[in-house]
């Protein structure tokens, strides 16, 4: 069979017999793979060998690029060049002593030249001639083919050994190695009749005097560039600041933008701050970018819910609705019988089918929906509405569901009956009915059952294949009504009764359970904080999770969609996107990323499910684990204290993937401990130290004097320095235990506990130590105190630094006013944070004045590790902002968790875990029904927070959109996962916007998955590899073969490119290559056309065919073998450019068959 991924390259026209003149100097025969590369070498080795540069070689070295072939036949073409050689270079390895065309080659070659003719040149494998053998060692010479060779050589043949001949990237190493000069000069100096030793005393002379031409052509082309360079740079300096200046000016502009719409437009709020961080990283950019992502509230975090567009154009209320399979359609009916189809990635009319009787609605795979009409199926056209087949029932289904293949559709009757009807007339009927009418059906398209509920309770589960039953079981009196079936028939949903108000449990006020469909038993629940009235629910495409709509509170809230996960026994505490109050189903597409949401008004609205993304707004802690407050991240594992039930221990938050659970372990009795820099040392309140090497098993080591006041760590995390004492300072060795007593030359506080504040540098040897006030205890004034009657140092507190190095030596007293919080940003830089102001204190000269610089809000500081530049988060009362630490404006605002016991707000608390930002609310926030706030972790970098709202808005923005907002700037995709938006598509304004007209959400939303990645537009195109990526476009082009005539040449975008020899370049975009076959309409060929790009001659139209969300009619012919011609037909999904039921542009329309 040919190797894989051969190159092409152009072959020598066949031409008329010629005598036979030994014109080349040597040929090479090899095998393509793995060989390719040293043989190329070894001919570009050649070649080179004894040359000067300027001029031509001395040697004509034959070596084929592309002509594979796996008969007995040798090609003429081949014969020719062998006949034409004097010498046979034999690129030896096990792949070629296998390679059948090699074999061939030397067959030939054995057959009509002499064998002391061949040169072997060993690329892999072994070869043995041992001494006064008159052949090869068989059982060491793997690199040859035995069969071939043996007894053919009467004396020792000269080889070169390029074994091992590669550099580290794999690649064949060149004639300025001198291992590989000295095997090139073996088989040159075979060809050119002279010494080894003079072509390499050659070579090199050659590569000297090169060198020196190289550097005499290179200073003067140095000079007159760097002539030139001068004036250029600053020109282009010039332009470049201009267009910075211009793109962080739009940036800042398109950040603000963002916000205005916030909470009107989700979509475009996204695109625009995705689009102010793609034209400059601003911090602006970055706020917005956080803000969008979080949205002005928890629940869009929480939740992930985001309205999308409303659908608008019945006359009465939306009492059922339905996607496609893939979700590229949506269906809605009325209660008037009317049903509406609408497309989902574009705006336009949707197909409107009115004045049905009792109409129920399910979708096809084949482009197509069933609707019934009294007692008739008629299956329907998804585009045009047109009728395709019509069939007659015998009665009038109470529900219809799609079986999941071909167009065979489920219906059940009001007596329980259930058939599988075909268009074609075919009817299968189950082989028992249910015992009373049927209030449920449920087909989910990739299981292999179907789910019948019946009005006393009954739940029946049926084999698709022959309806049989599979499992039957009965829901209890009073337990509520079955409303969805899972994505794999495992598990079905009960929404609890409406009529009465569950009590609640310890975790909230459960609304739908969960059950296996098996046997019924109950495998999860969903909760919710307060009562809300459920109406509907169903699974979230093929995971676990549940969505609920419910049509407001008790207390005449509006209505609400919640999302939880029943096997976590998680509550949906909090609403998402509010719906109308009159809501009462919902559904959800197959790809889980999008709801349809009816009821009782008369439009339907679609909302998007963002990602539920583990790194951005997630819980950290299992449940009943809380963080010991402060918060203190140490180590490259991010771990941190944490406290349960009357023990205190650790948890490592960064190990493992985000949302994956976090291990903790209990390592005491105590509700607190400070842990070191390094994660390895837990210190009690009492002194007890804790070796946390061992995860598994903490071990005691010992005990050290117990600390009363502040605490702090070395950058090592193997010393800790703290106030022991009213006037003790104590620095410990925590791997020997040892400890040194010092003091600060004045009384540090004197109340318990402690308020003296401790840092040491992270060397070590220096230690900064905020004394409490001489009159208090705080450094402020008491309440009610009057300044002018108070002691002049109230309100000033110093700040001592010791040098540990010279033996406890006080270097400096700084007298600070309100000083807080103090860390040393490195070795010699201390930071202080007095009120709303950053005291920058040079530590190796303290006298200095320190740099001041004020922020615009209160609380607690924490910088990012070795990020001061960058990452600040401040934490105050009841919030955490994130600041710019330049300009010290806030950035943006972290949303915040439930409730607080004193009806006020509690300090929050902020820390950072490399570049992730960990909040907590305060030890006395609480969430209802839940318990204490967790800890909850932020992913704030912005170049990874721009795919979070690009997948949020599922779009780009319109031309329209572009030309309002950049005006200035050419167009270019946001979002590069989607496809631009086609000039007619217009987007939907959010819920409660007003529209007048019906919409669907933007385009370019992945509402059909492919096995690529989701692209997309209304209007699809094909782009370049790795992968085509497409949309299907909401209707077939309906191209008719007289706008393409033979020998046309398609225009778009992408495409084929011009070749040699008519042909043209084009690009296959699969991965793991695409398929071919003999003819458009023929048997599949064997393998496949690798990913890149080959030789193509034409295109024509044949058999449609379909790749996931991609079709085409379209097929090219590609030329796998130049010079054979041989080739086959690849269907134009695979190859880059253009776009569904279209042609390849750039690739002529074939002119006979």
């Amino acid at each position: 069979m040919p190797d894989e991924g051969l190159p092409a390259a152009a072959t020598e026209d066949a031409g008329p017999a010629a005598p036979v003149v030994e014109d080349y100097d040597a040929f090479i025969s090899y095998t393509h793979k793995p060989d390719h590369a040293m043989a190329k070498a070894i001919q570009r080795g050649l070649l080179s060998l004894g040359r000067k540069a300027w001029r031509a070689p001395s040697l004509r070295v034959f070596r084929d690029e592309e002509t594979l072939y796996n008969t007995g036949n040798l090609p003429t073409t081949l014969q020719r060049h062998l006949d034409r050689s004097r010498y046979l270079i034999l690129v030896a390895s096990p792949a070629s002593a296998e390679a059948p065309y090699v074999r061939t080659e030397l067959a030939y070659w054995l057959a009509n030249k002499p064998c002391e003719r061949i040169l072997i040149a060993v690329a892999g494998g072994g070869i043995s001639w041992p001494q006064q053998n008159t052949d090869f060692d068989w059982t060491e010479s793997t690199a040859l083919a035995n069969d071939v060779f043996a007894g053919k050589f009467t004396e020792t043949p000269l080889w070169s050994d390029f074994r091992g001949l590669t550099d580290k990237k794999g690649q064949p190493l060149t004639l300025r190695d001198d291992r590989f000069l000295d095997q090139i000069a073996k088989l040159g100096a075979r060809l050119h009749g002279v010494q080894k030793e003079q072509l390499v005393s050659i070579e090199r002379r050659n590569q000297r005097n090169a060198l020196r031409l190289a550097w005499s052509v290179a200073a003067l082309l140095l000079a007159l560039a760097v002539t030139a360079g001068l004036l250029y740079f600053e020109a282009d300096e010039q332009r470049k600041e201009a267009e910075l200046r211009a793109r962080e000016a739009t940036s800042r502009r398109l950040a603000a933008l963002s916000r205005t719409v916030q909470g009107k437009d989700g979509s475009l709020q996204y695109l625009l701050a995705a689009q102010a961080q793609r034209m400059a990283a601003t911090t602006e950019a970055r706020g917005a970018l956080f803000e969008a992502a979080a949205g002005s509230d928890r629940q869009r975090v929480l939740q992930g819910t985001q309205s999308l567009a409303r659908l608008v154009g019945h006359e009465q209320g939306v009492k059922a609705v339905r996607f496609s399979p893939g979700g590229a359609r949506a269906g809605t009916v009325d209660g008037l019988g009317a049903v509406r189809v609408w497309a989902t990635g574009a705006a336009g009319d949707p197909v409107a089918v009115p004045g049905l009787k009792e109409p129920r609605l399910t979708f096809t795979a084949d482009g197509e929906f069933v609707v019934s009409d009294g007692s008739r199926l008629q299956w329907r056209d998804a585009v045009s509405g047109a009728v395709r087949e019509n069939r007659d029932l015998g009665f009038v289904p109470a529900h219809i569901e799609w079986l999941g293949s071909g167009r065979t559709v489920l219906a059940a009757g009001p007596d329980g009956t259930v058939v599988a009807a075909r268009p074609d007339g075919g009817t299968d009927r189950a082989p028992d009915s249910g015992s009373s009418a049927v209030t449920f059906l449920g087909s989910p398209a990739h299981a292999e059952v179907a789910v019948v509920a019946t009005a006393d309770g009954a739940v029946t589960v049926r084999r698709k294949k022959d309806l049989a039953v599979e499992a039957r079981w009965k829901l209890d009196p009073g337990a509520g009504r079955p409303v969805a079936v899972s994505a794999d028939g495992s598990r079905i949903a009960v929404l609890d009764d409406a009529a009465r108000q569950p009590a609640r449990d310890a975790v909230g006020v459960p609304v739908v359970s969960v059950r296996s469909t098996k046997d019924g038993k109950q495998v999860g629940l969903v909760r919710t904080s307060e009562y809300y009235i459920p109406k509907d629910a169903a699974f979230i495409g093929g995971s676990s999770r549940v969505v609920v709509v419910t049509s407001g509170g008790v207390d005449g809230a509006p209505g609400q969609l919640l999302t939880a996960d029943p096997a976590k026994d998680e509550p949906a505490t909090s609403p998402g996107v509010a719906v109308p109050t009159t809501a009462f189903t919902v559904r959800s597409s197959d790809d889980g990323r999008r709801v349809l949401v009816g009821g009782g008004d008369p439009t339907a609205y679609v909302n998007a499910i963002g990602p539920q993304d583990a790194d951005f707004g997630a819980s950290v802690l299992p449940e009943g684990i809380t963080p010991v407050l402060p918060l203190s991240v140490a180590g490259a594992t991010g771990r941190i204290v944490v406290r349960q039930k009357g023990e205190v221990g650790f948890a490592d938050i960064g190990t493992g993937k985000p949302g994956a659970t976090v291990k903790t372990t209990m390592v005491t009795a105590g509700e607190r401990a400070a842990i070191s820099t390094n994660g390895r040392w837990l210190i009690t309140p009492t002194g007890d130290v804790f070796d946390l090497q061992d995860p598994a098993a903490p071990e005691r080591t010992g005990q050290i004097p117990k600390p009363v006041g502040g605490l702090d760590f070395d950058g090592s995390g193997d010393r800790v320095a703290y106030v022991a004492g009213p006037e003790d300072l104590v620095v410990a060795d925590l791997p020997s235990l040892a400890v040194q007593h010092g003091s600060a030359g004045r009384r540090l506080c004197s109340a318990s506990p402690c308020q003296a504040v401790v840092a040491l540098s992270p060397d070590g040897q220096l230690l900064a130590v905020r004394t409490e006030s001489e009159n208090g205890t705080s450094g402020k004034l008491p309440p009610g105190a009057d300044p002018a009657d108070s002691p002049a140092d109230y309100g000033r507190t110093p700040l001592v630094l010791i040098s540990l190095r010279d033996g406890w030596n006080v270097r400096a007293v700084l007298d600070l006013a309100e000083p807080g919080p103090v860390e040393f940003q490195d070795d010699r830089t201390l930071l202080v944070q007095a009120g709303t102001s950053l005291l920058t204190v040079d530590a190796a000269a303290p006298t200095k004045p320190p740099v001041t610089r004020s922020a615009d809000q209160q609380g607690a500081w924490s910088f990012g590790a070795g990020r001061a530049d960058k990452d600040l988060a401040i934490a105050g009362q009841c919030k955490v902002s994130l600041t710019d630490p330049l300009t010290w404006g806030e950035i943006a605002t972290v949303p915040y968790d439930g409730v607080h016991t004193d009806g006020g707000c509690d300090a929050a608390f902020a820390a950072w875990a490399g570049e992730t930002l960990l909040t907590h609310d305060g030890g006395d926030c609480y969430q209802p029904a839940s318990g204490e706030c967790p800890l909850r972790r932020w992913n704030t970098r912005a170049e990874q927070l721009v795919p979070r709202v690009c997948a949020l808005a599922a779009r780009n923005l319109t031309a329209g959109e572009w030309s309002q907002y950049l005006p200035d700037w050419p167009y270019e995709r946001t979002c590069p996962e989607f496809g631009k938006p086609s000039a007619s598509t217009s987007v939907a304004p959010a819920a409660g916007a007003g529209s007048a007209t019906p919409v669907a959400p933007g385009p370019g939303s992945p509402t059909d998955s492919s096995p690529g990645p989701a692209a997309s537009s209304a209007t699809p195109t094909r782009t370049a590899a790795p992968e085509p990526t497409r949309t299907p476009p909401t209707a077939p082009s309906g191209e008719s073969a007289g706008a393409h005539p033979p020998g046309s040449v398609p225009t778009g975008t992408g495409g084929c490119t011009p070749g040699r020899s008519e042909l043209y370049r084009c690009t296959v975009g699969k991965r793991d290559g695409a398929p071919y076959q003999d003819t458009p309409s023929g048997k599949p060929l064997e393998g496949t056309v690798t990913q890149g790009e080959h030789p193509f001659r034409c295109q024509k139209r044949g058999p449609a065919h379909t790749y996931g969300a991609f079709h085409n009619d379209w097929w090219a012919r590609v030329v796998l073998r130049e010079a054979t011609g041989d080739g086959g037909w690849v269907n134009a999904v695979y190859l880059s450019g253009g776009a569904n039921d279209e042609p390849v542009p750039g690739l002529p329309v074939c002119t006979t068959g």
